[in-house]
């Protein structure tokens, strides 16, 4: 009888086979998972056994496990390496991604081209299908999809939170008067990255939450704020004492308080294969990202009084 069941065991028999006689890579002539990134910049993928970032891992993790395929007549199959007649015509197929648990918290995913139709029968009433294993990963642990957007976030094209004070830009401000805090609006946006490996495609995407925290450290203290700071005025701290004795230094060689801005990010991903949406999460939140230090020299009357 022909069914589902039938195909899976059959693949998973040929994956322990292939994997048993030829490690982590079948070679095929199709695009295989082992290609590199499309994307420009990419340093975080992971290699062939899974380890980091790979588009197999994110795979696994949005289909917790499972089964993809393209539509008919996508690949080509011939001859007695795919199972078939070895003086047969070639015969169309369709790929498809499969991953399957090894008991200990990993998988291997493979991807094959299967012949299309409905197969043929066999001599003791069996149905089969040509087909040929054309790249493999194997022992690849499932990510932690926050980790997946946290480690996209820090490679895909959203600077850090820039941080902008009043006064500022040089400026010095003043003890016992307010300093007003924000963050950039340039800064304060949303990034996405899409990385694809053969016929997986993973798109991250990440955003500050402008309904969410942002924890100031001052340099003498913290305060915490509810989005940029916009409009001005609505985030601020006031200095009690001068920045005199503290170990950094701005621009004009004054002693300087050094403050950093620490941003809630919400960001989800998706993974697709063969252009077919597999999986993933929209809404991942409480990823943190901390500012570069911003010098700010602070005066007080007497300094100033003084022409210091």
């Amino acid at each position: 009888m022909h069914s589902l069941t039938t195909r899976v065991g059959r693949v998973a028999m040929v994956l322990a086979a292939v994997v048993a006689t030829l490690g982590v890579f079948a070679p095929g002539g199709e695009p295989a998972l082992a290609d590199g990134p499309t994307c420009t910049g990419c340093s975080h993928h992971g290699d062939r056994t899974g380890l980091g970032y790979s588009a197999a891992a994110a795979f696994v993790s949005a289909t917790g496990g499972g089964h993809a395929r393209s539509g008919d007549n996508t690949c080509s199959l011939q001859g007695a390496d795919a199972g078939l007649s070895p003086d047969g015509p070639a015969v169309p197929g369709h790929y498809e991604l499969w991953s399957y648990p090894n008991g200990d918290g990993t998988y291997d995913v493979a991807l094959i081209c299967m012949e299309d139709g409905e197969g043929t029968l066999g001599p003791l009433g069996e149905i089969t299908h040509g087909y040929q294993v054309l790249a493999m990963y194997t022992s690849i642990p499932a990510l932690d999809p926050a980790d997946l957007v946290e480690q996209a976030l820090a490679n895909m094209p959203v600077g850090t939170p820039r941080i902008v004070t009043s006064p500022g830009e040089g400026i010095p401000s003043m003890v016992g008067f307010e300093t007003w805090l924000m963050i950039d609006e340039g800064s304060f946006t949303r990034g996405s990255r899409t990385d694809t490996q053969g016929p997986i495609s993973v798109t991250v995407w990440a955003e500050p939450d402008r309904n969410g925290e942002v924890i100031w450290d001052t340099g003498d203290g913290r305060e915490t704020c509810i989005g940029s700071g916009r409009p001005e005025g609505s985030c601020s701290h006031t200095y009690n004492a001068s920045s005199f004795g503290q170990p950094a230094v701005d621009d004009d060689l004054r002693p300087a308080y050094s403050v950093t801005a620490s941003v809630t990010y919400t960001g989800g991903y998706s993974v697709s294969a063969f252009g077919i949406p597999v999986g993933g999460d929209p809404n991942l939140g409480g990823i943190t990202r901390t500012s570069e230090p911003y010098l700010l020299a602070v005066l007080d009357g007497e300094a100033l009084n003084h022409g210091h």
